[in-house]
Parts: structure tokens; sequence; C-alpha cells
């Protein structure tokens, strides 16, 4: 954890965010929240939201637990910072050839719709990934010019997809983001990955731009399990504080979709009281309404 690997840029807006989360702590809860103490940290999560955003929650909203350790949560402050996103969609065909191009632009115009409502300044890049990660739009918060790329997103061709490759792309573009609130949103249908990069290049990528990675995909019943894409699925969502979500039909890309955009509008700082110092195990941690909470890797 930390700013390890992320740029200049990064790490002063990392810095920024300390001084207005803390401040903002103090401003709310008053003098117990002083920051400094070595049994103390503070986290970014994101509360994982269904229908809507997670909003108002309070320090006992939430549960945190290391290990078999209760910590302490002394603050919660929503993060306010900015949002910067990027949307990965395979556009390849799968093996049965059957593109899902329709039910992918609804989906998408739906994530755009949701993110922007709530959060209007939030900046979102397109590409659309076959034989290779290709922008359609670049960071942009105008509503109308991601609605247009999204309508001209088109099925490309069957040869395998190179969505591992449009990962690493997404992550140096969006490390270069104001930190820390970043994220990588891939879109799949099931394809076979193109490239032969490894997952462990893929998730140091990920890691240093300081993203969380999500991802929504249509998988089969026949589809390969501990491929390269799938190592990278699992073990980087999971690793940057991210979700990945499998879906058995096209449909059901909508509803999936409209759950990370909701989830990405539910994120807060939580300071938290440890009881020993040294290094943290990881965090688990659930909201008062047993909603997941994912931590982040950005921690002070």
């Amino acid at each position: 954890m930390g700013n390890m690997g992320l740029t200049a840029t990064a790490r002063r807006g990392s810095a920024r965010v300390v001084a207005w989360a803390l401040g903002a702590a103090l401003a709310a809860g008053g003098g117990a929240a002083i920051a400094g103490a070595p049994n103390e940290k503070l986290a970014m999560v994101t509360v994982v939201a269904e229908s809507r955003p997670t909003a108002g929650l309070t320090p006992a909203d939430f549960s945190v637990t290391e290990e078999k350790d209760k910590l302490q949560v002394i603050e919660a402050v929503p993060a306010k910072d900015p949002l910067s996103i990027v949307l990965l969609v395979d556009t390849a065909l799968p093996a049965d050839g059957a593109a899902a191009t329709l039910e992918m632009r609804k989906a998408l115009v739906s994530f755009v719709g949701t993110i922007e409502a709530g959060e209007p300044t939030a900046q979102i890049a397109l590409y659309q990934v076959a034989n290779a990660a290709v922008p359609v739009k670049d960071f942009t918060s105008n509503r109308a010019d991601l609605e247009a790329g999204i309508n001209v997103i088109a099925s490309g061709t069957s040869t395998g997809s190179a969505m591992l490759e449009g990962v690493v792309t997404a992550a140096r573009r969006v490390g270069d983001r104001p930190a820390p609130r970043r994220a990588i949103v891939c879109i799949g249908i099931g394809t076979a990955e193109g490239t032969s990069l490894q997952p462990k290049a893929v998730g140091d990528a990920v890691r240093q731009s300081g993203a969380t990675l999500w991802v929504v995909s249509v998988e089969g019943a026949v589809d390969a399990s501990l491929t390269n894409r799938d190592a990278v699925w699992t073990r980087a969502t999971a690793d940057t504080g991210g979700l990945r979500q499998n879906v058995v039909q096209a449909t059901r890309l909508h509803s999936r979709l409209q759950s990370v955009a909701n989830s990405l509008l539910s994120q807060y700082f939580l300071k938290m009281v440890r009881a020993k110092e040294g290094a943290m195990k990881p965090l688990k941690g659930q909201t008062a309404e047993g909603a997941q909470v994912l931590f982040t890797r950005w921690m002070r």
C-alpha cells in the first residue's frame, strides 16, 4: 500500500487528499480525529451498491476487521475528489459469433448517465478493444459526447481480443489523472485473449496506476478458466479494491454496470484505530445493512 510507483502528479494529488480528508474529518467529528498516531489509519473504501449510491453513512455504519481483530472506525467522510474512469469495451466476436452490440450500448449509456448524474464533474474515457485498444473518447464529462462515442461502437474480428493490452493502456492513461479516485472498468463478452501478456505484468500496471479494477463479463459454461485473462480478472480486481462480476446473458450487463456505477459513487475515507501496531494485514468490511466494503490500495 502507499504511493510507491505513482507519478509526481499523483503524489501531489494524494497529499492534497490527505489534507482535505483530515480537515473534513476534524470538522465533522471534533478533536478525537487527530492523525499521526501509529495505530491510526486513513483508507479510501468503496461500498458495493446495487440500486442506488450509498449516501450519509456514519462511522457506526461500518464494521472493519483485520484478520480476527475488529478496528474502531472513528470517522467516515464521503470521497468527493475528482473521479476518473476508463471504460474498456470488448468488441471482438466471441466463438459463437454472437455480437452483443445493442445490449452493450444500452448498458454503457446507462452507466455514463448514472455517473454523470451523481458526479457531473467525473471524467470518463472510452476505448473499444478488438485487435488492439482503440480510443473512442478521451477523458470528458460531456455526457452527449460520450453517448455519441458509445453509439459508434461496433463488433470487430473473431481472432481474439487484446483486453489485457487494453488494461495496461488504461492504467497508463488513468495513472496521470488526479489521485486517488481512479477506476478501470472492463466490459467483456467471453472472447478469447489475443495477447500473451502475463497476469503479473498487467496486475502490476494497474496497482502502480492507483486505480481500482472492475470487470463485468458475459461468461458461458464452456469458457476456459485459469487463462491469463481469467487470472487478471480475479486477482487484480481483488488486489486493487474492485470487483469481478460474471453474467450468463448480455442482457444482464445493464444491471451489473449499474451496480459498478453506484459503487463508484459510494466511496468514503475511513479513519480507523487499530489495537496493535506493525504491518497491516488484509482488511475486510461491511456496512450495517450488509453491503460489502472494498478497500482500495490508498491508505495512509
